[in-house]
């Protein structure tokens, strides 16, 4: 498919029916990471939309599709989408989508692949005016973390694929369970300034 629409933008239908809606907000959007010369200087030279696929020590077939590589001088670019670019709010939303494991997965697969590591960055764009850009150098010692979780959860796979059991999230057993200390409520909280609905 690729070989016979050479040149031109593939995208998939989610990715085109996002575009249906607001083809507005997606120009404005890619239009501001184009106009980034952070963004534009790591994205230069960059083939987009990369599957990588390699073996694990496990025999298991790892696959994962980069934004943006660069063979050359081994280099990931990730484009993020989110409401604020603020290094403090981009955190928790990147820690909350465990992003560190998703770029220490693809460090690791280019690595497998050109036999060196890459430098990674976040190329984040806001999804709301004034759709504004930065780019973020992703730590080596991120990826590394990210990569040892990604791969326990390969070896997961593939001894539940060995043993035929798939434990789920509790691995079968019973898991103690209280409300999270936010949720408490008793006379140690404050009530005051709580009005009551009418």
């Amino acid at each position: 498919f690729a070989l016979e629409h050479a040149g031109q933008r593939i995208v998939t239908r989610a990715e085109q029916d996002r575009i249906d809606a607001e083809p507005d907000t997606a120009l404005a959007m890619a239009e501001s990471v184009l106009a980034d010369p952070a963004a534009v200087a790591i994205l230069e030279g960059c083939m987009s939309e990369v599957t990588l696929s390699w073996t694990h020590a496990t025999g298991e077939l790892v696959r994962s599709r980069l934004d943006a590589l660069k063979i050359a001088t081994p280099t990931i670019g990730e484009i993020k989408t989110t409401r604020s670019i603020e290094i403090e709010a981009y955190a928790r939303e990147s820690e909350r989508r465990l992003y560190h494991v998703q770029s220490g997965m693809y460090a690791r697969g280019v690595e497998a692949v050109t036999g060196e590591w890459p430098t990674v960055y976040s190329i984040v764009v806001e999804n709301v005016r004034p759709y504004d850009v930065a780019v973020y150098a992703v730590a080596d010692a991120d990826l590394v973390e990210g990569w040892r979780i990604a791969e326990g959860w390969i070896q997961r796979v593939a001894e539940a694929k060995r043993t035929n059991r798939w434990p789920g999230v509790s691995g079968g057993a019973v898991v103690p369970f209280a409300r999270p200390a936010w949720a408490a409520t008793g006379p140690d909280v404050d009530m005051s300034g709580i009005e009551e609905e009418a």
